[in-house]
């Protein structure tokens, strides 16, 4: 291959470069350096017309030139590692991490959504009753799960989360996708039957996410920047207490 594009052109430095070496070709670069290209052109002129019987042609003397073995020289090889080491290192520079943190704030979010609608239809089915005075109460994570059926006023035909959130039923905290959520639902019945709060919050600030979220019965979602409290992991939850700060905005 004949290689004419300057070396700094995306071009000339990658595409044709790196393609003609991996199908096992040779590169021609005529500058000022390589005089290959130059002395094959001057060679085929000196030969005379092209296609004059007896005569080698232009055409001849380029392929002699292109199919000589030459070593590998260090620039060479250096010319083919940078664009591998360059799509090595994006993830590294911080794009990769940026873009994960905002995945897990995304499906935080999703998850939250799901745990309101999951409470509204916990409360409206009443399966948990406990002053029995036919108003349903909210439930915890065990209990939209179905997870102890002796705990609920019904049966619960069928789970209102998906299985997943059984894992809380020790520590109450569910791990997911970096963050960790937690559900309070009042001691006293009637006002486990108006209110609940789910909270979420980074299992590694900075890393996992940075945002913190909470939902209630309203439904409405609200997130906070974090940066002041930096809530992250078991050693600093996010507190019930936290919820309602001005900090807090709606999510739309």
């Amino acid at each position: 291959m004949l290689d004419s594009v300057s070396l700094y052109h995306c071009f000339g430095m990658v595409i044709s470069n790196l393609a003609t070496v991996t199908h096992g070709g040779t590169i021609v670069i005529p500058s000022q350096p390589f005089e290959t290209a130059g002395s094959t052109i001057e060679g085929g002129a000196a030969d005379g017309p092209i296609g004059r019987p007896g005569a080698t042609t232009m055409s001849e003397s380029l392929h002699t030139q292109l199919t000589k073995r030459r070593p590998l020289r260090w620039w060479g090889v250096l010319l083919l590692l940078l664009p591998i080491v360059g799509l090595a290192a994006i993830p590294r520079l911080g794009f990769g991490c940026r873009g994960r943190r905002g995945a897990n704030e995304s499906a935080a979010l999703a998850t939250l959504a799901s745990l309101a609608v999951g409470q509204r239809r916990f409360q409206q089915a009443g399966y948990l009753d406990t002053d029995a005075d036919g108003q349903g109460e909210y439930g915890s994570f065990c209990q939209l799960v179905g997870g102890d059926q002796a705990l609920l006023t019904k049966p619960m035909p069928q789970p209102l989360l998906i299985r997943e959130f059984t894992r809380t039923a020790a520590t109450g905290l569910l791990l997911r996708s970096g963050y960790f959520f937690r559900i309070f639902v009042p001691e006293v019945a009637d006002e486990a039957e108006e209110n609940f709060t789910a909270i979420a919050w980074p299992a590694s600030y900075g890393n996992s996410g940075k945002r913190c979220f909470y939902i209630d019965e309203r439904g409405q979602a609200h997130a906070a920047s974090n940066e002041v409290w930096q809530f992250s992991g078991f050693k600093k939850p996010l507190t019930i207490d936290i919820v309602g700060n001005p900090r807090f905005h709606p999510v739309h």
